[in-house]
């Protein structure tokens, strides 16, 4: 009986320490969840203050939001479930503070990122009213040097925009078929001119230019024409294109005609596309083409009545931009992009509504093969869905604001199309 005795004390004893073990480590384990999602919550608010105005930033900023707000989230839940399992209810002093981390960055997210407030004022007070009769069209699309026969001449012809870019085609039947297709859509023709290399169209001329990966045509005769290439940047990783195409900037002069005859001049454009290497810090390639641009005092070419693109006589600067639009490979809100368009306005920032993801990482080939490679690959391709990288941004400025914008995802395409609306702001 006493030996029975004893047994059972020392099983309480041992049951005891066991007790006491796992209410020390559930408490370790709610304040690390909960300084962990702190830190995820200085990560999203320095990201946010700073973007890529430093090159350490610049990966904090690239950051999905909705990674973030998961990952915080999941955090004060598990730390949330542990506190009262540990002894004396440890982090309750630091959930109180993540709590309102969360919901600040949710709420950010929600109206100050995604405009979700447009969603809801339209329900109730109807959508946007139809296009003015003066509304500018534009349309944008990075190829990213993959095609689909048929594609974009459909999306083109669907969306019907007054003046489109299309960057990044390649150099195949399918690019001839585009152009062809673009010069006889958007400017019709009784006469058979060159276009684009070998491609011949009845077209009229001086509607569409095309200069390396970029062909823009315009319903609008194009009056002169530009293309300033970038410097290659040293430093930039060899396995990405940017080693070897440092990007550029086109620019274009266009005809107002009778529509928009009030302006007193014509419309300036710019299509640009930056490089992509990731390790390249954006705010050096954006002060790099700024200073690319400002420098650029060469001779723009015009359009004779055969077709051909010529050199004017006399060089010129580049003209001051209405719009620009492109694929800046910089999230929308970055330091670098203002600092390429400085006193320009965001498109989707005005008027957009929604997550705005304009691109996604089909194809992370690119990568290094080393294991780091191939572990930044699969963690991409896993949270691929939650992550908002909207890189093809349309910078409005000048004489004109934007009315409407849209992303159009296109499936098995990496860039998603951007189509937005413009009206001059009287």
């Amino acid at each position: 009986m006493a030996r029975a005795h004893g047994q059972s004390g020392d099983d309480r004893t041992s049951g005891g320490r066991g007790r006491c073990l796992r209410r020390r480590v559930c408490g370790v384990l709610a304040v690390c969840c909960a300084v962990l999602g702190l830190i995820g919550v200085a990560q999203f608010v320095v990201g946010r203050l700073m973007t890529d105005s430093t090159h350490a930033t610049q990966y904090l900023w690239w950051i999905p939001a909705l990674w973030t707000l998961a990952g915080v989230w999941g955090l004060l839940a598990v730390s949330a479930v542990l506190g009262p399992w540990s002894k004396g209810m440890r982090g309750a002093m630091l959930r109180p503070v993540l709590l309102v981390g969360c919901v600040g960055a949710t709420l950010w997210v929600v109206f100050g990122e995604w405009h979700m407030q447009r969603a809801v004022t339209h329900r109730l007070f109807g959508s946007p009213q139809a296009p003015r009769a003066d509304t500018l069209r534009l349309m944008h699309w990075n190829l990213s040097a993959t095609y689909r026969a048929g594609v974009a001449d459909e999306l083109v012809a669907a969306e019907s925009p007054d003046i489109v870019a299309v960057v990044n085609a390649r150099y195949d039947k399918h690019r001839r078929a585009l152009v062809r297709s673009l010069g006889e859509s958007m400017a019709p023709g009784d006469k058979q001119i060159r276009l684009d290399g070998r491609v011949r169209s009845f077209s009229e001329p001086g509607h569409l230019f095309s200069s390396g990966m970029a062909i823009i045509a315009s319903r609008q005769r194009i009056l002169r024409a530009g293309v300033v290439n970038l410097e290659h940047l040293e430093g930039t990783d060899p396995e990405w294109r940017s080693s070897w195409d440092p990007g550029f900037v086109v620019w274009l002069e266009i005809d107002p005609g009778e529509r928009f005859a009030s302006l007193g001049r014509p419309i300036v454009v710019w299509v640009v596309d930056f490089p992509s290497d990731p390790t390249l810090w954006r705010m050096r390639v954006a002060e790099s083409a700024r200073d690319a641009v400002s420098a650029w005092n060469d001779r723009a070419v015009v359009c004779d009545e055969e077709g051909r693109w010529v050199f004017e006589p006399e060089p010129g600067p580049v003209p001051a931009p209405d719009v620009v639009m492109g694929d800046f490979n910089a999230p929308r809100g970055s330091a670098s992009v203002e600092r390429i368009t400085p006193g320009m306005t965001d498109a989707f920032s005005a008027v957009g509504v929604g997550r705005a993801r304009s691109w996604h990482p089909r194809g992370l080939g690119q990568v290094s093969n080393s294991w780091a490679g191939w572990l930044a690959r699969r963690v991409v391709w896993t949270l691929e869905p939650l992550a908002d990288w909207h890189i093809d941004l349309t910078r409005v400025g000048g004489a004109w604001r934007a009315s409407k914008y849209r992303l159009i995802p296109v499936e098995g395409m990496p860039h998603a199309a951007q189509v937005v609306e413009l009206t001059p702001d009287r």
